[in-house]
């Protein structure tokens, strides 16, 4: 595995990413997104809550699911079909099911409020659905979006 990752692997309405377990790697993968986005004509609010979706997600698995010296990739497959955006986001990182943290109480005071949870929050208020599973020592986080209007 390169220091810096894989580049993207296009295949007309599909994307497939590998990133190193670092964060600069994020601009990185906001670049290939974007691209991908504009090759199939991802409207523009749903490619900003895609990116601002994947950003979070790919800082804390970085920031807190890989250990120290993990040298395998987290894979990032965007396929776009049917007006249904599927993402599926592998990484290496300790088993965490992010389905079973419970919704931030965004009703109280900011001082109020417990530190963690938004990223998966968001995930949850733009995305139609997420589903999780660890297999072959890894997480798979997948999340579909339907894109209304879509004559994709």
């Amino acid at each position: 595995m390169a220091e810096h990752g894989t580049g993207p692997q296009d295949a007309g309405g599909e994307l497939r990413l590998e990133l190193a377990a670092r964060l600069p790697e994020i601009a990185r993968m906001v670049e290939a997104v974007e691209a991908f986005a504009e090759r199939v004509g991802l409207p523009g609010e749903a490619l900003y809550q895609v990116i601002l979706v994947l950003d979070e997600l790919v800082t804390n698995i970085v920031s807190y699911g890989i250990e120290a010296g993990e040298t395998r990739p987290i894979v990032l497959q965007v396929g776009y079909s049917g007006g249904v955006l599927k993402i599926v986001v592998s990484d290496p990182g300790r088993p965490f099911d992010p389905r079973t943290i419970p919704p931030p109480d965004t009703a109280a005071a900011l001082e109020d409020r417990k530190i963690g949870g938004l990223g998966i929050h968001i995930a949850r208020s733009f995305m139609d659905s997420l589903d999780y599973r660890y297999d072959g020592g890894r997480n798979h986080l997948t999340l579909v979006k339907r894109i209304e209007g879509s004559a994709a």
